[in-house]
C-alpha cells in the first residue's frame, strides 16, 4: 500500500511539473506574437512622458532628454525616396497622385502592391535595436492623413513599430504629416498647390476633419505609455502673419488640445510654430495663451539653415564649422526671444546637415543656447559619399532601375522588382567609416 501511495504522489508530482512547464513555455510564445491592433502584455514603462515646469520628464520624474532620429518616407512618402522620379510618377513625392499613375498606366492594383511593398520593407526591427543601441531614445514618425483608413492600415505599422521600441525602451512620437486640405504647399501635401496657399486654414471643414482624426488617435493610444507625444501638425504655414491668419491657427491648436484632452490626460501634446516650423512668434499672441489652455505642452522648430555641404565646406572644415554656428546662434536667439513663457519646453523636431563639421556645429549651437531635445532628420541615405549621421544606406542601381521602369508606365519583372526591394532595407548597417560612428555617439554624449 506504502509503495502505490509512493508511485501516485511521484505520478502527480511529475504531472504537475509538465503543467507548469507547459504554462511558463506556451506563455512565453505567446508574448513574443504581436497582434495588430491588440496592446502588447506587459509595460516596462510605468505613467508617461511629460512636461513640467519648462522641463521634459521621464515617467519616474527624472528629467528627460530628447534625442534620436524621425523615420521619414514610410507612412508619408517624399520625393527624394523616388530618386528623382516623383514628377514622373504623377506627383513630387505626393502618394495618391503617385498611386493613381501606376494603377492607371501600370497595372490595376500596382499602387497598393508598391506601398505595400515599400511599408513591409523599409525599417525593420533590427533598425530600431541598432539606433537604440547607439543612444537614440525617441522616433519621430511622421504620417500622412489617408493611412488611418481601411486601405492603407497606418495604424497596423505603427503598432508594429511601438511593439519594437517598447522592446528596446525607447519612444514614438507620432506626428500628421499631411492634414485634410493641406497645412503648406509641399509637394507631398498636394504638387497643384501654389506658393503659401494651404486651404486647411481656409475652410473650417478640413480643420474639423483634423479634430477627427486626432480624437480617433489620441482614444486609441490613450494608455500607450511607448508614445512620447503627438505632434499635431508639421510645419503649418500661415504666412504671412495677420491678427487673422493668427486667429486661426491657434484657435484650431486650442481645439484640439481641448479634444484631445477629452479622451486622453495623458499624453504630451507637441505644436509646430508657423512659417513651416521656423518661428515661435505666433505663440506670443494676446489672443489665446496656450499654456493657459494646457500645462503638458512642447513647441517644436525645425531648422536646415545649415544643411547643405559643398567642396570647399570639406576642405576647410574647421571654418566651416565656426561660420555655420554663427548662423545657427543668430537665428536661435530670434527664434527663442519670440517665446511668451519659459515654462513650455522646446523641442527641435527635425534639423540634419550632409558633412560633418555642419552637424557639429548644430550640437554646439544646441548646447549654447539649451536646445537639449533634438531629432534628427533621417538615419538613411541614398549616397555613401554624404558625410554626418547617415547611419543607413538603401537603393542603389536597383532601386533605381525600378523606379524607372515604372516612370516609363512599365510593369517591372518579377525578379527586377524583388532586387529593388532587396536594396531598400534599411538595415543594411553603414559601418564602412568608423569615424562616423565614433562621432555619431560623441554628438549625443
Amino acid at each position: 500500500m506504502r509503495r502505490l501511495l509512493h508511485r501516485i504522489s511521484v505520478t502527480v508530482f511529475a504531472i504537475t511539473l509538465i503543467l507548469i512547464f507547459y504554462t511558463v513555455f506556451s506563455n512565453g510564445l505567446n508574448s513574443m506574437e504581436y497582434q495588430f491592433g491588440q496592446p502588447t502584455q506587459s509595460y516596462t514603462k510605468t505613467g508617461f512622458v511629460h512636461a513640467e515646469a519648462g522641463e521634459i520628464v521621464a515617467p519616474g520624474g527624472e528629467p528627460f532628454r530628447v534625442k534620436g532620429f524621425n523615420l521619414p518616407d514610410w507612412l508619408q512618402v517624399e520625393d527624394w525616396l523616388l530618386a528623382g522620379y516623383g514628377s514622373q510618377l504623377g506627383g513630387v513625392g505626393h502618394e495618391p497622385s503617385i498611386r493613381t499613375f501606376l494603377d492607371t498606366n501600370v497595372e490595376e492594383g500596382y499602387g497598393d502592391f508598391f506601398y505595400q511593398k515599400l511599408r513591409d520593407n523599409f525599417y525593420t526591427r533590427e533598425d530600431i535595436f541598432t539606433l537604440a543601441k547607439m543612444g537614440a531614445n525617441t522616433f519621430r514618425v511622421p504620417v500622412a492623413y489617408w493611412m488611418f483608413d481601411e486601405r492603407h492600415k497606418g495604424l497596423q505599422y505603427l503598432d508594429r513599430l511601438v511593439a519594437w521600441a517598447k522592446e528596446y525602451d525607447t519612444y514614438i512620437m507620432l506626428d500628421v504629416q499631411t492634414v485634410p486640405g493641406c497645412q503648406n504647399s509641399a509637394s507631398y501635401c498636394d504638387p497643384t498647390l501654389s506658393v503659401n496657399e494651404a486651404p486647411f486654414f481656409h475652410d473650417k471643414e478640413y480643420r474639423d476633419k483634423t479634430l477627427e482624426l486626432w480624437i480617433m488617435l489620441a482614444k486609441y493610444y490613450a494608455h500607450e505609455p511607448t508614445i512620447f507625444g503627438y505632434n499635431i501638425m508639421n510645419e503649418p504655414n500661415n504666412y504671412p502673419h495677420t491678427p487673422e491668419r493668427d486667429s486661426v491657427l491657434l484657435n484650431f491648436y486650442r481645439d484640439v488640445i481641448l479634444a484631445i484632452r477629452s479622451v486622453d490626460k495623458n499624453h504630451l501634446i507637441i505644436l509646430d510654430g508657423d512659417n513651416w516650423a521656423t518661428k515661435l512668434d505666433v505663440f506670443a499672441s494676446d489672443e489665446i495663451k496656450l499654456e493657459d489652455v494646457d500645462d503638458n505642452l512642447a513647441y517644436t522648430i525645425h531648422n536646415y539653415s545649415a544643411s547643405s555641404c559643398g567642396v570647399i565646406d570639406g576642405l576647410f572644415p574647421t571654418f566651416t564649422k565656426k561660420r555655420a554656428k554663427r548662423i545657427l546662434v543668430a537665428e536661435f536667439n530670434d527664434i527663442l526671444r519670440d517665446l511668451p513663457t519659459k515654462q513650455v519646453p522646446v523641442i527641435v523636431g527635425e534639423y540634419g546637415a550632409n558633412c560633418l563639421p555642419k552637424q557639429l556645429a548644430y550640437h554646439e549651437a544646441f548646447m549654447e543656447k539649451g536646445l537639449k531635445h533634438t531629432l534628427y532628420y533621417s538615419p538613411i541615405g541614398t549616397d555613401r559619399r554624404q558625410g554626418g549621421m547617415i547611419l543607413f544606406h538603401f537603393g542603389g542601381d536597383a532601386w533605381r532601375t525600378y523606379v524607372s521602369t515604372l516612370s516609363k508606365g512599365v510593369k517591372p519583372s518579377d525578379a527586377e522588382m524583388l532586387d529593388a526591394f532587396s536594396s531598400l532595407r534599411t538595415k543594411q548597417l553603414y559601418i564602412n567609416d568608423e569615424k562616423r560612428l565614433v562621432d555619431f555617439e560623441k554628438f549625443y554624449k
